[in-house]
């Protein structure tokens, strides 16, 4: 009983959060093209001009995101694995 309630509830808590998911997903996904075509922009510059922290902290920041959304791509994938094989 109590374990009927508990999947119950990890339902519908995960139908409702998957909206969120997939608006975070494309969301990132744009931000990290959108950064990754910024940090094609600063290596180019950079060839060109010295290496300034103010660069490689610009560089550091873009990666983050990028890797952000790596995660919530592998993040989503787990999810729907674990859904497919409880669902």
């Amino acid at each position: 009983m109590v374990y009927s309630i508990k999947r119950k509830f990890t339902r519908a808590l995960l139908g409702s959060l998957l909206p969120l998911l997939i608006y975070m997903l494309i969301n990132f996904t744009v931000e990290a093209i959108l950064y990754t075509s910024e940090t094609w922009e600063i290596i180019n510059e950079l060839s060109s001009e010295e290496v300034t922290l103010r660069n490689i902290i610009i560089g550091i920041g873009d990666m983050r995101i990028i890797l952000s959304a790596i995660g919530i791509i592998l993040w989503c994938s787990i999810w729907l694995k674990i859904r497919k094989k409880h669902g």
